[in-house]
């Protein structure tokens, strides 16, 4: 819980202008229920974003939609 205050807060704090519209997260839980963070990737690409690159009028809000639906997701947990 304390892993997920702390990126929403964070994330909301952003300055507007600079929109994060991907973030890779990498966390396993452990046996006793414990969240262990892996790895933060700031640009973890992906194939929507590839997609939305070579043809944004056709890719680009599906590529937005499922970068920003884990981050709804984490906000709607706080």
């Amino acid at each position: 819980r304390r892993l997920a205050e702390s990126a929403f807060f964070t994330l909301a704090a952003a300055d507007p202008d600079e929109l994060l519209i991907e973030l890779g997260v990498d966390l396993v839980v452990a046996s006793d229920g414990e969240p262990w963070l892996i790895e933060l990737n700031g640009r973890p690409g992906g194939r929507l974003s590839g997609l939305a690159a070579a043809d944004p009028a056709r890719f680009q809000d599906a590529a937005t939609e499922a970068l920003a639906r884990p981050l709804r997701a984490l906000a709607a947990l706080i």
